[in-house]
């Protein structure tokens, strides 16, 4: 089950130049777990199984999920993985039924038309129906199937659908439901009505005529109670007009056309009724616009409780084993049926928590981070592979509650020293967790931009501005920094001590010995630190900024045992896109992995690493467009290195877009530096490309830089000429004029009087 719900996250992006490989991969609270807290669907399966559709609202994605009861494991369907599920425009990956055939396939209505699946195949089996495909005329409010294989749609109109001849017939006037009812004599008739007092119609398939009734006398039907009103023997349950101006009677209908009306467990039940569904032989089960569950076995109601106490009940099923499940506003909940217990099933106890993720921190057995998916509702979390532990105040038993002032934190870190998570509810103090306790390190109301612990076991606290502080054998030391605190970090050298970087100052400490820098100590640089990261060999890497400026940026390289700097500027024509960079982290190859961007509104922006003299770009989406092949946003709020066999993971907070793991697998780690895409800064982007790309590279003003194209036999392709301005060079270059243009790599060459550069390119037209 790890392998196939790992498989689920990974987005088909993969470049593969020399010794190193890297793929993408996202973690969202769409494709983690159930999939929003807006649960319109659900259906469960013969292993007693649900399906659960949810969406995440204004977000725009959502799905399906599969929920493994037995493994705890959630399989997920997301549009973002399968853009054929649908959209991001509002509603269109709304899905509002569930059902399956005589073969086995699964179908759903969605607000824009249809999905086929077939759960034996996978997601490599899912179609999808549109206005194009059939006379759509509004949302799919329901579907249904017939006995001869036909699908029966409510959209607006009824809409009727052979699999076997892919044919599509719009039937005239339907409502919000429409159920399949058998005929003793073999055929069927298809009810379609709102909920409550409406129009009814009802077609025959024997004589196939459409008549259309409207509730005027007592006993006729006033509409359907829900989305499944035909149970297993063939009743038919609706609800009937009563006498004296009384709501509507639940009656059902027999295949001989005798109308039974089950006493109700009290007179108004019907017009609370928010999801209704018949099964067996002539039971059913309702849900309440209070959330109070109920279940008619034959002969009398039984009262299941309230599953959530409120309304927005969108819909309810029951296993072979008697245990119900309902979704709705608020996500999905399971009844046992030994124990008449509710089980609550949501983002804050089944998948990532928030897409805002704001600090990670690795353990050897799992990811930790901090999220807020809404007032109330955040905490820190834990994901091992499989699944999300999450510690918030809406567990409902499947995690841990969070007992703080807070509902988010601002910082979390490993402390190796006793395997504790430390963590900084938000203005609320620092706390640490052990796997079976919360103990309280600081309850006054203090807040941390960062944590972390260093080798002699120390926890170090960067304050919000001009504080930084150690923990040990309980007491709290209090040291000076000037300025806003932006990042904290063990020391990675023998040692040892932490480094703490402001706007102002970067320090070096270890409790006894403080060594500062402030930007005057270093040539060139004239604003603030943007970034820091350390390697074990001694060196030091930032960034500064003039902020609100074009101009200005560098790149520092600070070797601590001599004292001396490398800077790489902007402004004389550094190797990177963009106009400032962010170191974040050193890796076992020697590269210095680092954020781009440039002023806004910037079009360059992303993350690359450096390793002195290659770099390597990955951008992120051009105006922040959501984009699921890559960076999927370029604000990293934080990035953790997790070491793994063959290389390593870059983990990242990618605000509003969730958790991105780029994966770096290298031959002879730490021994060799890896061979990149690029030569002395030049960049591809996209690559592979199916014909168009982009070309990034350094070069002095006016320099002609001569660009030529071939493949690999040494054949020229395409010839280029670009007379350089002062920065980096941005050349699109367009294979398609040459198509029938090759499947395989290719060879870009610049030639400029400051020397050569070249890239190879992979072309999948």
């Amino acid at each position: 089950m790890k392998q196939n719900f790992t498989l689920a996250f990974f987005c088909c992006y993969l470049i593969a130049f020399g010794q190193t490989t890297t793929s993408w991969r996202f973690y969202r609270p769409g494709n983690t777990g159930i999939q929003g807290d807006s649960a319109t669907a659900l259906w469960i399966d013969h292993d007693g199984n649900p399906y659960i559709a949810a969406n995440t609202g204004n977000w725009g994605e959502g799905g399906f999920a599969k929920y493994d009861i037995s493994h705890d494991q959630w399989t997920n369907f997301s549009n973002v993985d399968l853009p054929v599920l649908g959209g991001f425009d509002n509603g269109d990956i709304h899905i509002n039924e569930i059902i399956q055939d005589a073969n086995g396939v699964v179908w759903m209505a969605k607000n824009t038309g249809l999905i086929k699946f077939n759960p034996e195949v996978g997601s490599a089996s899912i179609e999808s129906f549109s206005q194009a495909d059939f006379p759509f005329l509004g949302l799919a409010s329901d579907v249904d199937r017939a006995p001869d294989g036909t699908l029966w749609v409510a959209s607006q109109g009824l809409i009727r659908y052979n699999p076997q001849n892919d044919t599509w017939n719009n039937m005239g006037g339907a409502q919000l439901y429409v159920s399949v009812q058998p005929k003793t004599s073999g055929g069927y008739l298809v009810w379609s009505g709102d909920a409550y007092y409406g129009q009814v119609s009802k077609f025959d398939s024997e004589t196939n005529t459409t008549t259309y009734t409207y509730p005027a006398s007592v006993g006729d039907i006033a509409g359907l109670p829900g989305k499944d009103c035909v149970d297993d023997d063939g009743n038919f349950w609706a609800l009937r007009l009563a006498a004296d101006g009384a709501f509507e009677t639940l009656e059902y209908q027999d295949q001989n056309g005798v109308w039974h009306h089950p006493l109700h467990p009290y007179s108004n039940l019907t017009f609370y009724i928010d999801s209704f569904k018949a099964f067996g032989s002539k039971q059913a089960l309702l849900v309440t616009a209070t959330g109070e569950v109920w279940r008619f076995d034959g002969a009398n109601w039984q009262n299941y409780g309230i599953w959530r106490d409120g309304s927005n009940n969108t819909a309810i099923d029951i296993d072979a084993d008697g245990n119900v499940w309902v979704c709705g506003l608020e996500g999905a909940a399971r009844r046992d049926a030994a124990t008449g217990n509710w089980q609550r099933y949501r983002l804050t106890n089944t998948s990532q928590l928030d897409y805002f993720v704001e600090d990670l921190c690795i353990t050897p057995d799992a990811i930790w981070f901090t999220g807020n998916a809404g007032t109330g509702v955040g905490g820190i979390q834990a994901f091992d592979g499989d699944r999300w532990k999450s510690h918030n105040p809406y567990t409902y038993g499947l995690g841990q509650d969070f007992p703080f002032l807070a509902d988010n934190a601002t910082a979390i870190c490993y402390r190796p020293s006793n395997h504790s998570i430390a963590f900084s509810p938000t203005f609320s103090g620092i706390y640490a967790w052990d796997d079976t306790q919360y103990a309280t390190l600081d309850g006054d109301l203090v807040t941390a931009k960062g944590l972390v612990e260093d080798a002699a076991g120390r926890l170090w606290q960067l304050g919000e501005y001009y504080h930084i502080r150690y923990y040990h054998q309980g007491q709290w030391t209090l040291l000076p920094i000037v300025g806003w605190g932006r990042k904290i970090m063990a020391d990675p050298t023998a040692s040892g001590g932490i480094w703490a970087m402001t706007d102002d100052e970067i320090q070096h400490t270890d409790a006894v010995n403080t060594h500062s820098f402030t930007v005057a100590d270093f040539e060139a640089a004239s604003g603030v630190f943007t970034g820091l990261a350390a390697d074990s060999s001694g060196n030091l890497w930032t960034g500064n900024w003039l902020p609100g400026n074009s101009n200005g940026s560098v790149l520092i390289k600070h070797d601590i045992n001599t004292g001396q700097s490398t800077t790489w500027s902007y402004d004389e024509g550094w190797p990177f896109p963009g106009e400032h960079v962010r170191p974040m982290a050193v890796t076992p190859d020697g590269k210095v992995w680092m954020q781009y961007d440039s002023e806004f509104p910037s079009l360059e922006s992303g993350l690359l690493s450096f390793d002195g003299a290659n770099v390597e770009v990955f951008p992120s989406a051009p105006g922040g467009e959501p984009a699921w092949n890559m960076l999927p946003n370029s604000n990293i709020k934080d990035l953790e290195v997790k070491i793994i066999s063959g290389g390593y993971e870059l983990w990242m907070s990618c605000l509003g877009r969730g958790i991105a793991v780029l994966k770096v697998l290298t031959e002879n780690l730490g021994t060799n530096p890896i061979t990149s895409n690029t030569n002395q800064g030049l960049s591809v982007f996209p690559n592979p490309t199916a014909g168009h790309t982009t070309l990034h590279f350094p070069a002095s003003a006016g320099e002609n830089c001569d660009i030529r194209v071939y493949d690999l036999a040494g054949r020229l392709v395409k010839t280029l000429s670009q007379q350089a301005t002062v920065g980096m060079q941005t050349v699109p270059l367009d294979l398609s004029a040459e198509m029938p243009f090759q499947t395989g790599l290719y060879v870009v060459k610049i030639t400029k009087p400051s020397g050569m550069l070249n890239a190879k390119i992979a072309v999948n037209p």
